[in-house]
């Protein structure tokens, strides 16, 4: 079996998701890190990167404005992110609000795998669309589907995990679902709601006979 080539992101999908995701950004201390001089750069520009307008400069153009090394600057992206993604492991709750749900992602795309933990105010259900780009760096996704939605209850505990993925097939099903209904072979509650086993199979026996 042929392995799924590693997802080498660029240091611009790296920045991206640095600067719209900066309340993560504000959980770390820089203080003594390689990225000190950028963080505070973008803890100083966070007014300017809420300008969903606004296009950011490459890193060549961010190490001239910083007057920093090209290679620095770009190190320093890395490992500030690195940093993020290893505290949302350590420390998960930091990842929430009060009164959010913490619920723990994993997010396939294309084969490859990603996790993070996240406070969310509704939990998704299956089928639902979800666009999260700050794992795109580890697997190159951002716009994924809810496969699956399990709740784990240890004594008071309770544990959301959430499995995203891309799966094409997904996208099939949902079109012949669509024609299906505009053909009047589902009722309208089958069209409003998730699909369900029996459902699939159905829709794919449809497929057959088009």
């Amino acid at each position: 079996m042929n392995k799924t080539p590693e997802y080498k992101a660029p240091s611009r999908e790296y920045l991206s998701a640095l600067t719209s995701h900066l309340e993560y950004v504000k959980l770390i201390n820089p203080t003594g890190k390689i990225y000190e001089k950028f963080y505070n750069w973008l803890i100083e520009n966070e007014t300017v990167f809420q300008d969903k307008n606004q296009s950011w400069p490459p890193t060549k153009t961010i190490s001239q404005i910083m007057n920093l090394d090209y290679s620095k600057v770009k190190k320093s992206i890395i490992a500030l992110y690195n940093d993020i993604i290893e505290l949302n492991d350590k420390e998960p709750e930091k990842f929430k609000k009060e009164n959010q749900h913490l619920c723990h992602l994993r997010l396939d795309y294309l084969n490859r795998h990603a996790y993070f933990h996240i406070g969310m105010n509704v939990i998704p259900r299956i089928n639902d669309t979800i666009k999260f780009s700050f794992t795109q760096p580890v697997n190159g996704g951002s716009l994924y589907y809810v496969e699956d939605v399990s709740h784990t209850l240890t004594g008071s505990k309770h544990e959301i995990s959430i499995s995203l993925g891309c799966d094409e097939k997904y996208l099939y099903l949902q079109l012949l679902k669509e024609k299906a209904y505009l053909q009047g072979d589902i009722s309208l509650t089958e069209y409003l709601f998730p699909l369900t086993k029996e459902l699939k199979q159905d829709l794919l026996r449809l497929s057959n006979h088009l």
